[in-house]
């Protein structure tokens, strides 16, 4: 979520006549948005303990209550169903390239 609002205002600053000049601008300071970023979460990270600033880092802590939570048994079951499936699609495949390579 930072990322994007750092993001946003860097984008701001660089002017552009195209579409793919843009493009080429977004794609060059990528690094330097993700840089800034960064080093900003760094910083709120070791002000947390001065209350006016303390306030900088709760947008991020918020977010993660969203992002990272307890999956429901639900969710674990389809991740499981999924796991297995994929575990059988390779299986078949190893088995098709076997079956190709005795071929030859």
């Amino acid at each position: 979520m930072f990322t994007i609002i750092v993001g946003v205002l860097v984008y701001l600053m660089v002017p552009f006549d195209n579409i793919w000049e843009r493009l080429y601008h977004r794609i060059l300071l990528l690094p330097v948005v993700l840089g800034i970023s960064y080093e900003v979460l760094q910083v709120t990270n070791k002000v947390r303990n001065i209350p006016i600033l303390k306030w900088l880092g709760y947008p991020e802590l918020s977010l993660q209550l969203f992002t990272t939570r307890e999956p429901t048994n639900d969710q674990v079951a389809v991740a499981i169903t999924s796991f297995n499936k994929i575990l059988e699609r390779e299986k078949s495949l190893e088995n098709d390239l076997c079956k190709a390579k005795e071929i030859v």
